[in-house]
């Protein structure tokens, strides 16, 4: 619970989320689609009016289609060429995060205080499935579960605000805290009640809720019951199936047995029982797939009837590398040979539900007449009986193509009007492809009709900097115009259908052109993709002498570069969103630390410190400046006499950037989009960012015995617009994880020459410093760290550091973070704990050295469990407010994030009250420990006020401040 101290007489800093930078989870199911309400009028363009859902961590992202502007390289031959980005730019499509949603929920496991297992698994979106069934209390939702057991609801209102509802199962035999591998939603609208199917470990759980809203216009979803239909097995997929012409909800549940592997079918009326309850009941199995069934999808026309000439079709894959389609078809019968099942639903007694693992037991002979039975075509392999129906199910094609497990299937609405076929089936796998499939004409054989994927990136390289294979296909529901594959390692590629346009207006024209034209005139294109670190952020650090892009360091090997890139139909000259552009570094372990040294003097360049012992220096390529000019519309970046290499390469048996092609790895052919040879600059895709966009390695720093753990630079901390430095020296100054004095020494570099500057150690730390931050000026180097130890170190005239002060247990627990007040002159040093207090400290010249005041100090107002949440980052704002007063920012180990009202007064004033200026609403924030924030350098007065944050719930945020 957050208790917040609010002064009513303060004004709020106003904060928007600009940027939320985070890959997919990669895990199967994790994106699902928004189609717009039944009340939004669909743009009959080409721009899509659906929202993309993804999950990041424990995130869902919510992510709008729009296009931004390029700037194109002047023509050679004319050297009159414009040069403003209206003049010269191409559109680019593009996908950006516009909300998140960020679960309140806690971690359920026991034994992981951490919530490393709080992620989410899967996400389920019952949106497609209104447009059928309209719902008059929300207009979307979405389900999403979790690795500990968590099942969670969002629901949105009409006027498009969330609301979060935990799923909660009462019966202790049921809820067992295992991961949810699945999901499936249904909404009953005249029941007012939806029906969630979940798969795990030991079998599927079917939860049976009821929803109401409050006086207070909240919703309310209640758990009226909870049944496992399905145990004793694992569970690979689930999916339901509702058609109310026949009164039928079907029950799909595909298991992930070593073998035998089956679909169980069961099926429920689409009214309640007697007892107020729907009730699940047996009609037996689907048996073929010979490993895990990993995804169902059912064609898209719920509007079957007895009289249909289309049968529905049921897809499911399987990691055996096929894909199965099943046929259902529904005919009349009498009452009286449906009257025993009936009697049975409408008695309210529990049906018969799926046997036991022990019933499924097949011995070798019965695995044989298995497969005999699958050679014989158009044979029913079930039967359904309900109401007065009857459902046969048959075989109607074996899909082979793909070379490994199958990932996902759907199926394609708008096969009709773009393909003239009448169905068309989208599946994905890990060997790297998508397929299309549609029958042929003449026999019916399904065949894949095109294919898409990515084979770029570095052959057998790290996942950073290669594509593993696809873990999800969607296309987007309300053209079909747009089809995105999420990758393993987070990334999601798009695809955009071109050259349709023709086909759709000739065929309302009454000219109908045949299949194999439009195979070879319409073409998916690549566009770029949805990017992000697919583990935690550890560090982050802004382009150090105008804050012209955002440089972000992650466990997941990698180092990326975001920068901002106008979007096109923006009516505000400055808008603009960011986009990964470049990846500096891919490495071979975990980053822990980047910061830049980009000066005038040499600009683009930044040291990163990672799991090992040295620093690694990187300077930027001509490919990337070519693309940060693009993307910004000027040219300062390719306007410098420093000289650079074209790009990068990933040596084979390396761990760093080489910049010959000589000693680099083998790759498939890049995009050459990115080179100066070609006339049109493009965005980068995936496997550009993995390959193309690298920077060289100029320089190694040694000296440290263990792996690096902080990276800070007399660069960093000249944020605001009236710094001034003491010095034309650049340091960087860097620690290490350490359990005695001798390896908790910090170190200082002048990392341009490759040059060790001083190691400080004497009266120092004897555990692992933790921050580090220089003073404005360069004059003074503050530390501290896990011995609770906070030193100031004093630069003197012949440029040597020595400690000046020091104090012993300045806080009760670990201290993560420090920063300078970058402005004023007062020396004035915020520093947060694990005890949950910020202290302001003021540091004042004597003729003993430096003497120290605590002015102020404060906690942070969102607490657990009653006590305040634990600081773990702080970083001072560049400007003062208009009343003096500093503007602190806080992360928690919970992801929150908070902006305080810091007075600066003078030390013999006394102490100062802190007061809280804006704790940001729970979506805007993290939702796990926030590890960095840093605020965008200011050129003047006027510049924008941007703050950066990362965590390690794998986001990158950014913020528009207004003070």
């Amino acid at each position: 619970v957050a208790t917040m101290s609010v002064n009513d007489q303060r004004t709020s800093a106003s904060v928007e989320l600009v940027h939320h930078g985070a890959a997919a989870n990669s895990q199967r199911g994790v994106v699902a689609w928004i189609p717009p309400s039944l009340t939004d009028e669909v743009v009959k363009t080409n721009v899509s009016t659906s929202t993309l859902c993804f999950a990041s961590h424990s995130v869902v992202n919510l992510a709008d289609y729009t296009s931004v502007g390029l700037k194109q390289q002047p023509n050679n031959d004319n050297d009159d060429a414009p040069s403003s980005l209206s003049a010269s730019a191409s559109e680019e499509p593009i996908w950006h995060v516009k909300e998140t949603l960020c679960t309140q929920t806690t971690c359920r496991s026991k034994d992981d205080g951490l919530g490393g297992r709080h992620v989410i698994t899967c996400v389920a979106s019952l949106s497609e499935t209104l447009q059928d069934h309209a719902s008059t209390l929300f207009t979307a939702a979405l389900v999403s579960g979790f690795a500990d057991g968590t099942l969670t609801v969002w629901m949105r209102n009409n006027k498009g605000a969330w609301t979060e509802m935990a799923i909660n199962c009462e019966d202790a035999a049921i809820a067992k805290d295992l991961p949810i591998t699945c999901v499936d939603a249904v909404w009953v609208e005249s029941e007012k009640t939806m029906l969630i199917l979940t798969g795990t470990s030991t079998g599927a759980i079917l939860f049976e809720c009821q929803l109401s809203i409050t006086e207070e216009s909240q919703y309310h979803l209640s758990v009226s019951r909870s049944v496992a239909v399905f145990s004793e097995m694992a569970v690979g997929s689930v999916r339901f199936r509702l058609d109310e012409s026949l009164n039928q909800i079907l029950v799909l549940i595909g298991t992930a047995a070593p073998r035998h592997n089956r679909i169980h079918v069961l099926y429920t009326p689409t009214s309640k029982a007697k007892d107020g309850h729907f009730h699940c009941h047996y009609s037996g199995f689907l048996s073929g797939h010979e490993d895990w069934i990993t995804c169902m999808a059912w064609t898209h026309d719920t509007t079957t009837s007895t009289t249909t000439t289309s049968p529905p079709l049921l897809a499911t894959g399987s990691q055996d590398a096929r894909v199965r389609l099943w046929k259902f078809t529904t005919t009349a019968i009498s009452e009286s040979s449906s009257a025993d099942a009936q009697n049975t639903l409408n008695d309210g007694e529990e049906p018969e539900l799926v046997p036991t693992n022990e019933d499924h037991e097949l011995s070798d002979s019965d695995d044989d007449a298995m497969h005999e039975e699958e050679e014989e075509e158009g044979e029913s392999r079930l039967d359904i009986r309900h109401n007065n129906f009857l459902t046969r199910v048959t075989l109607e094609a074996l899909l082979v193509g793909h070379e490994e497990g199958i990932t996902s299937v759907c199926w394609y609405r708008y096969s009709q009007p773009v393909y003239n076929q009448e169905h068309l089936l989208v599946s994905s796998s890990m060997d790297r492809s998508i397929l299309l499939w549609t029958p042929d004409a003449s026999d019916g054989i399904w065949t894949p009709l095109t294919r898409v994927g990515s084979a770029g990136g570095i052959l057998g390289g790290s996942v950073g900097s290669s594509l593993l294979g696809y873990l999800s296909v969607a296309l987007e529901p309300t053209r079909g115009l747009n089809m995105l594959g999420a990758a393993y390692g987070g990334s999601i590629h798009v695809w955009n259908l071109e050259g349709v346009e023709k086909y759709i207006n000739s065929q309302q024209e009454g000219v109908i052109a045949p299949t194999d034209e439009r195979v070879l005139s319409l073409y998916w294109k690549a566009t770029p993709c949805i990017t992000g670190h697919f583990s935690g952020v550890a560090d982050l650090s802004w382009e150090a002498s105008a804050g012209q892009y955002l440089l972000t360091a992650s466990d997941d090997q990698t180092c990326r570069l975001w920068a901002p890139i106008r979007l096109v139909a923006a009516d505000d000259e400055g808008s603009s969103i960011w986009l990964e552009v470049a990846r500096p570094q891919v490495h071979g372990y975990n980053i822990a630390a980047v910061t830049s040294l980009s000066c005038p003097q040499h600009p683009h360049y930044l040291v990163s410190g990672a799991d090992e012992k040295e620093l690694r220096g990187f300077d930027a390529t001509e490919t990337s400046l070519r693309m940060l000019d693009a993307v910004t519309g000027s040219s300062l970046f390719t306007n410098d006499d420093t000289e650079r290499v074209e790009r990068a390469f990933i040596p084979s048996l390396g761990l760093s950037n080489k910049a010959t092609a000589a000693e680099g790895a083998e790759e498939d052919a890049p995009d050459d989009s990115l080179s100066s040879n070609t006339n049109r600059l493009k965005l980068p895709l995936e496997r550009d960012l993995g390959a193309v966009s690298l920077w060289p390695e100029v320089q190694k720093l040694f000296g440290h015995k263990t792996e690096l753990y902080c990276v800070t630079s007399t660069l960093e901390a000249q944020s605001s617009y009236t710094t001034t430095s003491n010095t034309s020296d650049v340091l960087v100054a860097s620690s290490c994880k350490a359990r005695d004095a001798e390896a908790a020494a910090i170190r200082l570099w002048r990392a341009r020459e490759g040059k060790s500057h001083q190691v400080l150690s004497e009266g120092g730390h004897k555990s692992t410093v933790a921050t580090l931050a220089f003073s404005p000026d360069g004059m003074f180097l503050a530390s501290s760290g896990k011995d609770r130890r906070l030193c100031l170190w004093k630069r003197g005239e012949d440029g040597q550091y020595s400690l000046a002060w020091a104090k012993d247990s300045a806080h009760k627990r670990i201290i993560w973070s420090i920063h300078f007040l970058p402005f004023g002159d007062l020396r004035i040093l915020a520093s947060g704990s694990r005890d949950g207090t910020v202290k302001i400290w003021s540091f004042v010249g004597t003729s003993d050295g430096v003497e120290a005041t605590t002015i102020s100090s404060l906690s942070p107002a969102f607490r657990v469990g009653g006590k305040p949440d634990s600081v773990t980052s702080l970083s001072f704002c560049p400007k003062p407010q208009s009343n003096g007063a500093a503007l602190l920012a806080l992360g928690l180990e919970s992801g929150r994030l908070e902006l305080w009202n810091v007075p600066t007064v003078n030390p013999l004033e006394g102490e100062a009250a802190c007061s809280l200026n804006n704790a940001f609403a729970a979506n805007l924030c993290h939702n796990a420990t926030v590890t960095k924030l840093a605020w965008r350098p200011m050129g003047s007065v006027d510049s924008p006020l941007t703050l950066a944050s990362c965590s390690m719930d794998h986001g990158c945020r950014l913020f528009d401040i207004e003070i």
